[in-house]
């Protein structure tokens, strides 16, 4: 699964930066999807998938900063 986001860094000039997606189900409750694979997931966030990357402009326009997770990623469903 590919994300793309378009968005705009202001004041972040050779700053490292973290473009961050969390997943969740699309159900009544949005119930976050989980993970046990420590690649994908921390303490307190069950699934998530992060970019880091450095603006070399101020600003910073993205139009299409791309995150990838493999649908191979393993998942474990609701918990």
């Amino acid at each position: 699964m590919r994300v793309h986001a378009t968005f705009r860094v202001k004041d972040g000039l050779d700053v490292p930066c973290m473009l961050i997606a969390y997943y969740f189900y699309d159900d009544e409750d949005s119930t976050p999807l989980k993970t046990d694979e420590p690649k994908y997931r921390t303490k307190t966030v069950p699934y998530i998938l992060t970019l880091i990357f450095t603006p070399a402009y101020d600003p910073a326009i993205y139009k299409d900063l791309q995150l990838f997770m493999p649908y191979s990623a393993p998942k474990h469903g609701k918990r």
